[in-house]
């Protein structure tokens, strides 16, 4: 699944051989990520040396697999043990060496700011995206394995000393809150630490004779159902969010958060901020009236959008003076406000709080 992949690893030296630390996905050709590949290069001095990082994929099941090749040359990775990370995201996918990036690769960019403004999140209603298609998908299998080139003068020579193995000394796996692993189906008391994010997730959850403490704080995440069975309570001050993820190699939504304590708390969403200068908005939490403030530039050029959480727009109008009030006679909850910029298309997105 998606989450963060690490082994602590130390690589043969030799021409011929091949080294690699990969991930493989099944019932789809082409569907993998390298986090490593150390093949022969000239000269000879970048054996052990130079990493090859790939991300293969045929996006439109033609047979045809496409990908996209990042390198890094290091020193000489064969005289000790280093940890090679692969953090794996459903928005996005980052290579590192001993904590250190490599590069990375996106899946999502503002439209408007393509290549130079990438998406680590998933995307959200109010805002324009291109989506890049050259983007692995889930199931993976973990693969660790040193070949041996053959042909064009690439197999092992004289020079190369056999046997020759890659030594793993451990291998990690990290998961999210936000990743459906386990078919959990009912969830009864157990402890929550106040000082940690705590979760649950599960394709079906029922939460059966669980409390909530005040000040606890607790993620419950399903792919199809969350139900409230008798017995469920969350106390005064505590923070519940439940959420219905939705997972497919096409669509990454989150679907409505019931929020069970006193205060909203902000929900974790990417929003894209202050592209547009000078653009204020007070109150915020607002208790439905807000007043927005604009550059001059704007007035009879712009227009104000207001979404949903869920991305459903809700108003549309244009921006015909300096100052407006605002009237954001909602439900109680978070929605998204967007100034947009109708000359250049720059839009600025702000989080808003109707208590």
């Amino acid at each position: 699944m998606f989450g963060k992949y690490e082994a602590r690893i130390k690589i043969p030296k030799g021409w011929g051989l091949w080294p690699a630390f990969w991930l493989y996905g099944d019932g789809h050709i082409g569907n993998e990520i390298d986090v490593f590949e150390f093949v022969n290069e000239t000269p000879s001095s970048n054996l052990a040396k130079k990493q090859h990082m790939t991300v293969h994929y045929d996006y439109n099941h033609d047979g045809h697999v496409d990908d996209r090749y990042y390198e890094y040359l290091h020193e000489d990775m064969s005289l000790k043990y280093h940890i090679y990370t692969l953090v794996y995201l459903p928005g996005y996918i980052k290579w590192m060496v001993d904590g250190n990036t490599l590069a990375e690769h996106y899946r999502y960019y503002e439209y408007y700011n393509f290549p130079e403004r990438p998406v680590e999140c998933e995307i959200i209603g109010g805002s324009i995206y291109m989506e890049n298609k050259l983007f692995p998908f889930p199931p993976m299998n973990v693969i660790f394995n040193t070949a041996v080139q053959y042909g064009q003068g690439n197999e092992p020579n004289g020079n190369t000393i056999l046997p020759a193995q890659m030594e793993v000394d451990w291998f990690r796996y990290y998961v999210s809150a936000n990743n459906i692993l386990v078919q959990t189906k009912d969830i009864q008391q157990q402890y929550l630490n106040n000082d940690i994010n705590n979760a649950y997730a599960g394709y079906d959850v029922r939460l059966d004779t669980l409390i909530i403490p005040s000040e606890a704080q607790i993620n419950i995440i399903a792919l199809n159902e969350v139900v409230l069975q008798p017995g469920f309570e969350a106390e005064s001050g505590s923070d519940v969010k439940i959420l219905i993820h939705q997972t497919s190699p096409q669509q990454m939504t989150y679907a409505n958060t019931l929020q069970n304590s006193e205060e909203l708390e902000e929900l974790e969403i990417c929003l894209q901020q202050n592209d547009i200068p000078d653009v204020s908005i007070f109150p915020n939490p607002t208790s439905g009236n807000v007043t927005i403030s604009f550059p001059d530039n704007i007035v009879n050029n712009g227009e104000i959008l207001i979404f949903s959480s869920n991305g459903e727009l809700l108003r549309q109008n244009a921006i015909t003076e300096k100052t407006i009030l605002q009237n954001i006679n909602y439900a109680p909850g978070i929605y998204i406000l967007a100034i947009r910029n109708l000359r250049d298309n720059t839009v600025s997105s702000f989080k808003i709080i109707v208590k």
